[in-house]
């Protein structure tokens, strides 16, 4: 934390201390060679305190493709609706794959990394921002924001009874690189029934004409209809 952490600690008559936890966001980066390229920052739109800050340099060469975790504090919601918005910028405008190597990162609402990210990416130019919101009653929400130049697919997902069981992959045929995977497991239990999205930042149309290869598959062999609920996806160009 910065300069100071302040809990809000309640002491009723009848029952032992309890105290009013913060929330933390947490960002999972795997560096591609050059770690000294990236820079990330989220800020809280609402009163414009920046949270979180490492500039350009930051990392050092000895990080190049490790994995490392940043635990960034952020406001309860005791305090009500946060909205931020979370940057990752590449000083070399290649993102972290894959032209030098293969990195990616994951954004989490929690101290912890369990179940699926709030966000994730891998392949961007000079920089990808995300909006996140954090409501006081409702789960977080994250959208990218898009950039000039750059492409989205989206897939929109409603799961079975299962979720488990699915995974899906994104892959550019022409170069080989995965630009989306979620391999089985990834999907958790609690999203049975529900609807989820992924959006996946591919190649600007500026490289010319691309062949994607997407794969969904499940691990039980029966789909996503009918025997174990009623479930669909579909696949979007553009965010």
């Amino acid at each position: 934390f910065g300069s100071e952490e302040v809990w809000l600690i309640t002491v009723p008559s009848s029952s032992p201390p309890t105290a009013a936890l913060p929330l933390y966001a947490t960002v999972q980066i795997q560096f591609d060679q050059n770690p000294e390229d990236i820079g990330m920052k989220l800020k809280n739109r609402l009163d414009g305190t920046v949270l979180f800050d490492r500039p350009i340099s930051s990392y050092g060469k000895s990080l190049a493709g490790q994995t490392t975790h940043e635990v960034i504090p952020i406001y309860s919601t005791n305090t009500g609706d946060q909205t931020y918005r979370f940057t990752i910028e590449d000083n070399n405008k290649d993102g972290l794959c894959c032209s030098n190597g293969y990195g990616s990162y994951e954004l989490y609402i929690g101290d912890d990394m369990e179940g699926q990210p709030l966000l994730s990416g891998s392949i961007f130019n000079s920089k990808e921002t995300w909006l996140i919101e954090v409501p006081f009653s409702s789960p977080p929400t994250a959208t990218l924001q898009s950039q000039d130049g750059d492409i989205y697919a989206t897939v929109q997902i409603q799961f079975d009874q299962y979720p488990e069981e699915i995974s899906m992959k994104l892959e550019n045929i022409l170069s080989g690189d995965v630009l989306f995977d979620r391999p089985t497991s990834s999907y958790d239990k609690s999203l049975a029934g529900q609807t989820t999205h992924e959006v996946m930042p591919i190649y600007s149309k500026k490289r010319g004409d691309q062949t994607y290869r997407f794969t969904i598959e499940d691990s039980h062999g029966d789909g996503l209809c009918c025997s174990n609920g009623y479930g669909s996806y579909e696949l979007y160009i553009g965010d």
